[in-house]
């Protein structure tokens, strides 16, 4: 790959793409783009992780250790990394920042998900959702301190000082919790 940024629509295939450079509109299957800056790409089962991705359509890559700013993740495993604005559907985010994303039928478990919008249907299991809009999820086991929990299913969690409205909430701590 050249050490210059990519034409809109170009393509790398399985080929190394370490340098620091920006692939802007391209279309990345199966590459290595390591460190590199992605920025709108589709990037496809690709390893993009200590990369900066922006905007991308990221499906089935390892992003692990990335910074995803407004990406659509899907599938992805994505431990690790900070995931900013991001639409995240069915990817395994553990151990990961999730800052104001959309988080739709992923696994959580050990994320940080602050400011986070979690979708109908998202498993939040053994995570931290302090602060997050928690909507139609199911929550066990997690800390939701402080997080609005609207029509969830909450098994186990502590809930204390959220904000609890139309859940089934079973065997939580909801000391301090406003329940409606």
């Amino acid at each position: 790959c050249p050490a210059q940024p990519y034409q809109a629509r170009s393509s790398c295939q399985a080929r190394s793409c370490r340098a620091d450079f920006a692939v802007p509109g391209a279309i990345v299957s199966g590459a290595d783009v390591s460190g590199a800056a992605v920025s709108g790409a589709i990037v496809s089962g690709a390893d993009v992780a200590g990369a900066d991705v922006f905007g991308a359509i990221v499906s089935g890559a390892d992003v692990s250790g990335a910074a995803v700013s407004g990406a659509i993740v899907s599938g992805a495993d994505v431990a690790g990394a900070d995931v900013f604005g991001a639409i995240v559907s069915g990817a395994d985010v553990a151990g990961a920042d999730v800052f104001g994303a959309i988080v739709s039928g992923a696994d959580v478990s050990g994320a940080a998900v602050t400011g986070a919008f979690v979708l109908p249907g998202a498993i939040v299991s053994g995570t931290d959702v302090s602060g997050a809009a928690v909507s139609g999820a199911i929550v066990s086991g997690a800390d939701v301190a402080g997080a609005d929990v609207f029509g969830a299913i909450v098994s186990g969690a502590d809930v204390s000082g959220a904000a609890v409205s139309g859940a089934i909430v079973s065997g939580a701590d909801v000391a301090g919790a406003d329940v409606f």
